[in-house]
Protein backbone atom coordinates (compact mmCIF):
# COMPACT_ATOMS: atom_id res chain seq x y z
CA UNK A 1 0.00 0.00 0.00
CA UNK A 2 1.41 3.48 -0.67
CA UNK A 3 2.23 5.50 2.48
CA UNK A 4 1.66 9.10 2.87
CA UNK A 5 5.20 9.70 3.99
CA UNK A 6 7.33 7.45 1.47
CA UNK A 7 7.45 5.97 -2.02
CA UNK A 8 7.09 2.38 -1.13
CA UNK A 9 4.70 0.09 -1.99
CA UNK A 10 3.34 -3.21 -0.65
CA UNK A 11 1.94 -5.61 -3.14
CA UNK A 12 0.61 -8.58 -2.46
CA UNK A 13 3.13 -12.21 -3.24
CA UNK A 14 0.10 -14.18 -4.39
CA UNK A 15 -1.51 -11.91 -6.70
CA UNK A 16 2.34 -11.30 -8.27
CA UNK A 17 2.63 -15.14 -8.93
CA UNK A 18 -0.87 -15.05 -10.26
CA UNK A 19 -0.01 -12.97 -13.01
CA UNK A 20 3.42 -13.42 -13.67
CA UNK A 21 3.65 -17.11 -13.30
CA UNK A 22 1.01 -17.88 -16.14
CA UNK A 23 1.88 -20.19 -18.54
CA UNK A 24 2.30 -19.36 -21.86
CA UNK A 25 -0.43 -21.46 -22.69
CA UNK A 26 -3.29 -19.41 -20.91
CA UNK A 27 -1.59 -16.04 -22.09
CA UNK A 28 -2.03 -16.86 -25.66
CA UNK A 29 -5.69 -18.06 -24.91
CA UNK A 30 -6.50 -15.14 -23.41
CA UNK A 31 -4.93 -13.29 -26.18
CA UNK A 32 -6.86 -15.09 -28.71
CA UNK A 33 -10.10 -14.32 -26.36
CA UNK A 34 -9.40 -10.55 -26.52
CA UNK A 35 -9.15 -10.47 -29.92
CA UNK A 36 -11.83 -12.85 -30.31
CA UNK A 37 -14.18 -10.67 -28.11
CA UNK A 38 -12.84 -6.80 -29.90
CA UNK A 39 -13.66 -8.63 -33.24
CA UNK A 40 -16.90 -9.26 -32.08
CA UNK A 41 -17.62 -5.89 -30.28
CA UNK A 42 -16.50 -4.05 -33.35
CA UNK A 43 -19.14 -6.45 -35.89
CA UNK A 44 -22.00 -5.16 -32.92
CA UNK A 45 -21.18 -1.57 -33.31
CA UNK A 46 -20.87 -1.55 -36.94
CA UNK A 47 -24.14 -2.80 -37.12
CA UNK A 48 -26.11 -1.16 -34.20
CA UNK A 49 -27.95 1.86 -33.44
CA UNK A 50 -26.02 4.29 -32.24
CA UNK A 51 -28.85 5.79 -30.09
CA UNK A 52 -29.05 2.81 -28.64
CA UNK A 53 -25.43 1.87 -28.27
CA UNK A 54 -24.11 5.35 -26.42
CA UNK A 55 -26.62 4.32 -23.03
CA UNK A 56 -24.61 0.85 -22.88
CA UNK A 57 -21.41 2.41 -23.41
CA UNK A 58 -21.81 3.84 -19.92
CA UNK A 59 -22.05 0.60 -18.15
CA UNK A 60 -18.62 0.33 -18.16
CA UNK A 61 -19.01 2.90 -15.33
CA UNK A 62 -20.56 0.10 -13.23
CA UNK A 63 -17.99 -2.73 -14.24
CA UNK A 64 -15.51 -0.88 -13.04
CA UNK A 65 -16.70 0.34 -9.47
CA UNK A 66 -17.76 -3.51 -9.40
CA UNK A 67 -14.57 -4.85 -9.91
CA UNK A 68 -12.82 -2.24 -7.99
CA UNK A 69 -15.18 -3.10 -5.11
CA UNK A 70 -14.66 -6.71 -5.57
CA UNK A 71 -10.44 -7.06 -6.24
CA UNK A 72 -9.32 -3.92 -4.44
CA UNK A 73 -12.20 -3.35 -1.55
CA UNK A 74 -12.77 0.05 -2.75
CA UNK A 75 -15.90 1.67 -1.00
CA UNK A 76 -18.43 2.54 -3.35
CA UNK A 77 -20.51 6.33 -2.50
CA UNK A 78 -24.21 6.62 -2.39
CA UNK A 79 -23.34 9.11 -5.80
CA UNK A 80 -21.58 6.18 -7.24
CA UNK A 81 -24.97 3.86 -6.64
CA UNK A 82 -27.51 6.98 -8.00
CA UNK A 83 -25.56 7.10 -11.12
CA UNK A 84 -25.74 3.41 -11.33
CA UNK A 85 -29.24 3.59 -11.42
CA UNK A 86 -29.41 6.02 -14.05
CA UNK A 87 -27.15 4.95 -16.15
CA UNK A 88 -29.06 1.25 -16.25
CA UNK A 89 -32.59 3.38 -16.38
CA UNK A 90 -31.39 4.81 -19.50
CA UNK A 91 -30.16 1.90 -21.02
CA UNK A 92 -33.51 0.25 -20.51
CA UNK A 93 -35.34 3.25 -21.88
CA UNK A 94 -33.07 2.76 -24.95
CA UNK A 95 -34.28 -0.82 -25.00
CA UNK A 96 -37.46 -0.47 -24.74
CA UNK A 97 -37.86 1.98 -27.53
CA UNK A 98 -35.95 0.32 -29.93
CA UNK A 99 -38.25 -2.71 -29.19
CA UNK A 100 -41.45 -0.46 -29.74
CA UNK A 101 -39.89 0.71 -33.29
CA UNK A 102 -38.88 -2.42 -34.23
CA UNK A 103 -42.55 -3.54 -33.55
CA UNK A 104 -44.61 -0.23 -35.12
CA UNK A 105 -42.11 -1.07 -38.78
CA UNK A 106 -43.32 -4.34 -38.67
CA UNK A 107 -47.02 -2.77 -39.51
Amino acid sequence: MLGRDDKTIEVDPDLVDGFMGASPANNVGAAVLATASLLLLAWAYARGEANYLAPTEYTAFIWASLWGWVVFSEKIALYTLAGAALIIAGCLIAARRRSIENVEAAF
